[in-house]
């Protein structure tokens, strides 16, 4: 579907103000701010980076993702244990000290180098832009639909929060949309390069994230699906069969090469994670309260304390971290009324295209797979770290895709303009809330 010139103009600034937003967050916090799972402590602004690379336990916590970093730069191998974030997988470790590497040939300092390692996050969030507009395309949803969920896309708080991770979080996110937008291709038209894409995505996202493997549910679905309306085709099913084999070949040691590894080395059950620090177990918080609601809704800061699952999951896509609080709790509220609302939208949508559209069906698929994923996650590992709305950020990217397909759909002007002033809103104040980071790191 055609785009005419006002919409590429508009959808191109949508994109590049997204973009410069990620950028300036990038090159603006400095490394040991705003992060997850870094592994550091003791910091403070004038914070001699050459001690990181010591790993001087003063600053440097054990088998955080900072040590796994450095030690992949330094040495070229993996951490030797499992315990902290050596649990996960190198992928995205070794591409991060591939770029310090790199760094090296100039002879850039420690502070330059371990600044550069968050490049790859912020690579990979311009490709999470451009991977969502061509599922748009794949869609073929119209001007306005496309802009509403590129305006979602490129304003999203927590795609922006990743933008700038040396954790893995911001390349599985990145293996996940490639997976959601070869699916829908390989759906429309089964060919050998979109199964080997499919295999290389979910293979080395889980080279870099084991969570990853949910989208197998999606993918195996979609392929029996597929098989079964070319049922009457032999050659079509001949080719389908074959492109699961192959699918297998190249993603099956993908996949279970870590979890293998860490099984003999460290009796790790396979994909095993392992658990949080005590201080974050909120096990003891009864049902009501973890599973409902409670008046964590409200809260100004992220908290060690924090148990209520649904609360946690809105917050953390708007406050990010732990125990940072920087901003007023009336914006808070406002930026909470505004998601909740586009939410609603998003559930209206998928309920009123479920088995409408089997592509539309394969995302709701996916949806729920994640749901299911996270819900498991929180029940098996009752802590408040685990209820971070990262392990579904799937889920908000579906969610703008039906958003944009209702705004499309729904033929009562009121309703297209009330999405408009929501979604207009969301960015304004997420812009807000990058210009108080930018002001206060």
């Amino acid at each position: 579907m055609k785009q005419n010139n006002k919409t590429k103009f508009i959808l191109i600034t949508i994109i590049l103000i997204g973009i410069l937003i990620r950028l300036i967050y990038m090159l603006d916090a400095p490394i040991y701010t705003i992060q997850y799972d870094i592994g550091l402590e003791n910091m403070s602004k004038d914070i001699d980076y050459d001690s990181f690379f010591e790993l001087d336990r003063n600053y440097v916590k054990e088998n955080g993702n900072m040590e796994y970093l450095i030690t992949v730069y330094k040495t070229g191998h993996m951490l030797e244990s499992n315990t902290n974030q050596g649990y996960h997988p190198p992928f995205h470790h070794y591409i991060a000290a591939g770029v310090m590497r790199f760094c090296d040939l100039f002879g850039a300092s420690n502070k330059f180098k371990l600044e550069a390692a968050e490049f790859p996050a912020f690579v990979y969030s311009v490709l999470i832009i451009i991977i969502i507009y061509k599922i748009t395309r794949e869609l073929e949803l119209k001007d306005g639909a496309t802009i509403i969920v590129m305006a979602l896309a490129s304003f999203n708080p927590l795609l922006i929060f990743l933008s700038r991770h040396i954790n893995n979080d911001p390349l599985v996110t990145l293996c996940i949309c490639i997976t959601m937008l070869y699916l829908i291709k390989w759906y429309k038209q089964p060919s050998m390069k979109y199964t080997i894409v499919l295999a290389l995505a979910i293979g080395l996202g889980a080279s870099s994230k084991i969570s990853i493997i949910v989208m197998m549910l999606p993918l195996f679905i979609t392929y029996l699906v597929k098989l079964q309306k070319e049922i009457d085709n032999f050659d079509m099913v001949k080719k389908i069969l074959v492109y699961g084999l192959v699918f297998g070949v190249i993603a099956t040691p993908l996949v279970f090469w870590y979890p293998i590894r860490n099984a003999i080395k460290f009796s790790q059950p396979p994909f095993g994670i392992a658990a949080a620090s005590s201080e974050f177990s909120v096990a003891h918080t009864d049902f009501l309260n973890r599973w409902l609601i409670n008046n964590e809704f409200f809260s100004d800061k992220l908290e060690l304390t924090a148990s209520n699952v649904w609360c946690y999951v809105l917050n953390s896509s708007i406050i990010f971290a732990l125990d940072i609080a920087y901003l007023p709790h009336s914006f808070l509220n406002f930026m909470r009324v505004i998601s909740l609302s586009l939410i609603v939208f998003a559930i209206i949508a998928m309920i009123k295209y479920f088995r409408k559209n089997y592509i539309y069906t394969m995302l709701e698929i996916t949806s729920f797979a994640w749901l299911i994923s996270f819900i498991s996650f929180n029940i098996s590992l009752p802590y408040s770290c685990t209820m971070h709305s990262r392990y579904i950020v799937a889920l908000y990217i579906i969610g703008m895709i039906f958003i944009g397909k209702l705004f499309e759909s729904i033929n009562k002007k009121w309703l297209k303009v009330l999405i408009s002033i929501l979604v207009i809103l969301y960015c304004l104040g997420t812009v807000a809330i990058f210009a108080k980071i930018f002001y206060s790191v």
